[in-house]
């Protein structure tokens, strides 16, 4: 078909639409997309479409102001004047676009840190709270082993100075204190 095209018909296009030849101007046409067998036109007053292949497009719009992706061939859009100013829309259009998708993927970027940063905040003030306590519990035992080797002392100085019955009563308050009180040292003086 391309084979046929004089140069006075350089700028139209011809497609076959069942049994009838249809032609376009090329100044109408802005791209061609495949949609399985057919082929869809897209011009200035509509769409049209007719069964055909891509190659056979490409065929006749080469080097005529189109350019191919992979499933459409689409006009360049500045061709003449007039289209440069739907050139420069599109472009500006195009950009902001660009702009608007970076700034989406920078804010989702920053959440995603801030979230990491905030798990990272949570667990530091975990492992205080933890280290808290532990330091807590060192310091009730070593609260609890003062007052331990001050009793087990005073229990020794008692039982060796024969002092039994103080030493049975020393032990029967020493319980009564730690079910109560805890950490509590009470030194007693030695009689002598």
């Amino acid at each position: 078909m391309a084979e046929r095209l004089s140069e006075a018909n350089k700028n139209e296009f011809y497609y076959h639409a069942g049994k009838s030849v249809c032609r376009l101007y090329l100044d109408e046409i802005h791209y061609f997309a495949c949609n399985g067998r057919k082929v869809e036109i897209y011009t200035s007053s509509g769409q049209k479409e007719f069964y055909g292949a891509m190659r056979e497009v490409w065929e006749q719009v080469e080097g005529k102001g189109f350019w191919i992706g992979k499933w459409s061939i689409a006009s360049v859009l500045f061709k003449t004047v007039a289209d440069s100013r739907r050139y420069l829309i599109v472009a500006s259009i195009s950009v902001s676009l660009f702009f608007v998708f970076e700034m989406i993927l920078e804010k989702a970027g920053k959440s995603r840190q801030e979230r990491e940063r905030e798990l990272l905040e949570q667990e530091i003030r975990i492992y205080e709270n933890q280290f808290g306590i532990i330091r807590q519990s060192q310091h009730n035992i070593r609260a609890l082993k003062h007052d331990m080797k001050h009793h087990i002392k005073m229990l020794t100085d008692m039982v060796s100075g024969g002092e039994t019955e103080e030493a049975l009563k020393y032990l029967a308050s020493m319980g009564g204190i730690y079910g109560e009180q805890r950490g509590i040292c009470r030194h007693r003086e030695r009689k002598d």
